[in-house]
């Protein structure tokens, strides 16, 4: 039960991370953030602050990364699809 109140326990690409948790609450105990985009971050403010406190911010470089890489994909097949 400390656990739960004490950290994020967040699933990353890397593995399972605990991040200290900025106030004892039970709220946002366990995420899946493999798959993350920067606006799932902003809907979880509380565990952004406490990953970017635990200097853990590549998750949050990884999510920016991997949003943009989408994007683009999803532009490049659009624009492939499109007749001449």
């Amino acid at each position: 039960m400390y656990s739960a109140l004490s950290y994020h326990f967040l699933y990353t690409k890397e593995g399972l991370k605990a991040v200290p948790k900025q106030t004892a609450t039970f709220a946002e105990t366990f995420l899946d953030v493999r798959d993350f985009s920067p606006s799932d971050w902003v809907e979880h403010p509380n565990v952004m602050a406490a990953v970017v406190k635990a200097d853990e911010g590549k998750m949050l470089e990884t999510a920016t990364i991997d949003s943009l890489r989408d994007r683009a994909e999803r532009w490049w097949d659009e624009i492939s699809e499109r007749p001449d």
